[in-house]
């Protein structure tokens, strides 16, 4: 839901980015853990971390210039790593040639494989991959330009990042996220002018975008149209109070309109922010590990590798590789609800259920795991669990829209609490008034019987959403059972 991944901020995403690498969509991993002890306990007293990765790797000797390739690239950062960091390097570096080695003809193994790249930080090879991903399977082509496109605003190619985040737009026209960092992109070129034109239309429909508010602001900053950065900036600060630099932006807008008295107040606050960000860098630093650091690129990469088997239809390769990056990552969030789902697939509950519960024991302060865990509660009918984690979401974010919407689809859905819906709905709505909440709103009053209230939920979302032919029907349907005075817009012609 990418109104609520809106509120990371985009600093903290850089600094993800640079760890963690781009986005994923489709790859992950397999096999059994045991051997890898046995490697593991045979590096560890191997006398060099270069000596045992060459041991490590023995096995894979690939054919292929591409598994060849890939093993060079795994050999040379190894060496350079401990016994205990090279080993958890073979053991990526194994899962991802078996995988390339079954399916050469999977976008998703493609896709994995430049994953690994880049947490090599082999970051060519990584975008060669990444087209190659997309000429394999289509479906891919949103995540892997903007992939591409992080890898270029990493390098200071802004132009190609602006370039590449397009084409995935392109690809993925509903994404928010896609528009949100182009226009940092152009930011930071100070093309201000294109910044506008990219975002103020995306918040027309989606008011509530922290990123895009600030971004826009910062727009108008550079315009030297301070009013209007000072709207969009307040906005953003007020949807994400923790949020650095919207204060410094908002600080010089209110200067250059001789409000000094607030300029003073946000510049304190961007200061108190600012000293806590670095605190905690500091803090990072200290207690970040070589080994940590590669256990958490073995984590990403082994689950990487589960969710491509899963593409291709290999549950069993999937659950090894889906449980060994639980056990490599504590606690990470994707590995937990990709191997869930795979067990609800399976009509395996109880694996499933525990898997979930670990999952909201490990990470309450999630927002993405306690929004996947109750969806899957959802659909396996555990109703009681599903509405405690739905309603976990609310309070993780109360002012913002999700959460309500979410619970009240729960309810609407399970016909259950109607009155509680309507209201929830109602919040959403008011939050933010996007196409979705609106015709969810719509839907709630249908249910309770407030048929002129459904007619005017509905035709706000068509004002934001004219061609979605889904509200089109619930707006045709409404016409017919509405009395002739029901509506004011109830004699007006559907037209497209």
């Amino acid at each position: 839901m990418d109104s609520s991944s809106d509120a990371i901020a985009m600093k903290r995403r850089r600094t993800e980015d640079t760890r963690n690498g781009p986005a994923r969509t489709s790859a992950s991993a397999a096999g059994n853990v045991s051997p890898w002890r046995r490697w593991a306990a045979l590096l560890a007293i191997a006398a060099g971390a270069a000596g045992a990765i060459s041991f490590a790797l023995l096995f894979l000797a690939p054919s292929d210039p591409e598994r060849k390739q890939l093993e060079d690239a795994v050999r040379e950062f190894a060496a350079k790593t401990s016994p205990e960091s090279a080993a958890l390097l073979a053991e990526s570096s194994e899962r991802v040639d078996h995988l390339l080695h079954q399916y050469p003809g999977s976008g998703a193994a493609w896709d994995v494989t430049a994953t690994l790249y880049y947490g090599l930080g082999r970051t060519k090879d990584a975008v060669r991959c990444w087209r190659r991903s997309m000429e394999l399977d289509p479906s891919l082509a949103a995540a892997a330009c903007a992939n591409i496109a992080s890898v270029a605003y990493q390098e200071g190619l802004f132009d190609e990042a602006v370039r590449n985040y397009r084409l995935a737009m392109q690809h993925d026209p509903d994404s928010t996220t896609y528009p949100v960092r182009a226009a940092e992109a152009l930011n930071d070129q100070g093309k201000h002018e294109e910044t506008v034109a990219l975002l103020e239309p995306l918040l027309k429909t989606r008011p509530k975008l922290m990123t895009a508010s600030v971004l826009l602001g910062q727009a108008y900053l550079g315009l030297k149209q301070y009013a209007r950065a000072r709207q969009h900036l307040e906005t953003g600060v007020q949807m994400e109070p923790e949020y650095t630099n919207g204060y410094f932006a908002l600080a010089t807008a209110c200067a250059r309109l001789g409000d000094q008295e607030k300029s003073r107040e946000y510049m304190a606050r961007f200061k108190e922010l600012k000293a806590r960000d670095e605190q905690r860098h500091r803090q990072t630093l200290q207690t970040s590990t070589d080994t940590g650091q590669v256990q958490g690129l073995a984590a990403r990469t082994s689950t990487a590798v589960g969710k491509a088997y899963l593409a291709n239809g290999d549950f069993l390769m999937a659950e090894g590789c889906l449980r060994r990056g639980c056990e490599l990552g504590p606690a990470d969030v994707e590995p937990r609800t990709v191997l869930a789902w795979l067990y609800e697939q399976q009509e395996r509950t109880g694996d499933a259920l525990r898997v979930l519960a670990e999952l909201r024991e490990r990470a309450p302060d999630d927002l993405g795991a306690q929004m996947n865990a109750a969806s899957a509660y959802a659909r396996l009918e555990r109703n009681a669990e599903a509405e405690r984690a739905f309603r976990r979401v609310i309070e993780l974010t109360p002012q913002r829209a999700g959460g309500y919407a979410a619970l009240a689809n729960f309810f609407l859905q399970t016909k259950q609490n109607l009155d509680e819906a309507g209201t929830l709905a109602e919040k959403a709505a008011e939050l933010e008034p996007a196409a979705e909440h609106l015709f969810l709103l719509s839907v709630a009053r249908r249910t309770r019987g407030d048929l002129a209230g459904a007619v005017s939920a509905i035709d706000a979302a068509l004002e934001l959403a004219p061609q979605h032919e889904a509200y089109r029907q619930v707006r045709r349907e409404l016409s017919r059972t509405l009395p002739p005075s029901g509506s004011s817009r109830q004699d007006k012609p559907d037209t497209p």
